[in-house]
């Protein structure tokens, strides 16, 4: 439970180690990848759960998209084949369909990422994406308005998948077939993801990259980390992107200004992060099996004030009381991180 952080569930995988996962939001159902090639099914009401083995090695990523203007998943691994599955949610069956497998990359295969954007009637005029930059709407809002067209046979997509070449691929998803390749980083390439018309890129490189959909090129670099990138998410109200490294480091980046508007540390490395936009806290795993919140610190506006002429919150202490509500037990190392940021 994301809010009081109590554990509800636990299911157990028996055949090998978790690679990755996603929810299915028509069925309360959870599909993992296994570093045995497999994915499993699990209902989580019942438990119960079905598997299917198709890829020849670790599936790396599973992420949501279009395939025959019907939702279905892709999946990718060390293999280099991506999979696309139709999940069939039923009133008394709920199965999993292999509709199509491709070998993408000779090398590994590590991230995905679908965007509901291209080809789909919308904008592509690289002005709009300038505009995006320059710090006005519309990105998101057309974001928006593609998720509202699935289903509707107005919307098609594009998949990108990423691995160890280094190279990002952008892919069509009715067949596979390959739309072009987004080349920069100088190493393996290890999350992705999208907001609006923009596709950012993690990689061992230490660097986080920002790429135009629609033109297909690169917009920026951002250079702070200091070793591999693990994950990236963004926080789609803010406008922000939020990564994390080996480094032990989460850094929260204000992409249209090209400035890092918050920091956070840990003692271990951060493998994953995750935004929850309803309380605005980043959550964290860490190679030392923790689960870290942090706060997402935002400035409190000059011009917010109440009849005393003081600012109406002081947003530094309301992160802290957020993390005391969680029963959180902050260790010296974490709470002079926390101190840092004036949190503790």
């Amino acid at each position: 439970d994301a809010t009081d952080m109590i554990c509800r569930q636990v299911l157990t995988e028996k055949d090998g180690e978790i690679t990755c996962m996603t929810m299915i939001r028509e069925k309360p159902a959870l599909l993992v990848g296994n570093e045995n090639g497999s994915l499993r099914l699990w209902n989580i009401e019942t438990g119960k759960t079905l598997c299917r083995n198709y890829h020849e090695n670790s599936v790396t990523a599973i992420t949501e998209g279009l395939h025959n203007m019907r939702r279905c998943l892709f999946s990718t691994g060390y293999d280099g084949k991506v999979g696309v599955w139709n999940v069939i949610c039923e009133a008394k069956k709920v199965d999993l369909e292999l509709v199509l497998m491709e070998e993408i990359d000779e090398k590994e295969l590590l991230c995905a990422t679908f965007s509901f954007d291209e080809a789909s009637g919308l904008p592509t005029d690289a002005d709009v994406v300038s505009s995006r930059l320059s710090g006005k709407s519309g990105a998101r809002d057309s974001q928006r308005t593609a998720r509202s067209m699935v289903g509707s046979g107005a919307a098609r997509g594009v998949l990108f998948c990423a691995g160890n070449s280094s190279i990002i691929h952008m892919l069509d998803p009715q067949h596979l077939d390959s739309v072009a390749r987004l080349e920069g980083h100088t190493d393996a390439v290890t999350c992705l993801c999208i907001d609006g018309y923009f596709l950012f890129s993690g990689s061992d490189d230490s660097t986080v990259r920002i790429w135009n959909i629609h033109t297909r090129t690169p917009l920026k670099k951002f250079s702070a980390h200091t070793k591999a990138l693990r994950s990236i998410s963004v926080a789609p109200e803010e406008g922000y992107l939020i990564s994390c490294s080996h480094d032990g480091s989460v850094y929260v980046w204000d992409y249209t200004k090209e400035e890092m508007v918050d920091t956070h540390r840990y003692r271990e490395e951060v493998r994953c992060v995750a935004f929850q936009e309803s309380r605005k806290r980043i959550f964290a795993g860490t190679e030392d099996k923790n689960l870290v919140v942090f706060p997402l610190n935002v400035k409190v506006e000059k011009d917010e004030e109440d009849d005393t002429g003081k600012a109406k919150a002081d947003d530094h202490n309301f992160a802290s009381v957020e993390l005391g509500l969680l029963g959180l037990t902050v260790d010296e190392d974490l709470r002079r991180a926390l101190e840092e940021n004036d949190l503790a």
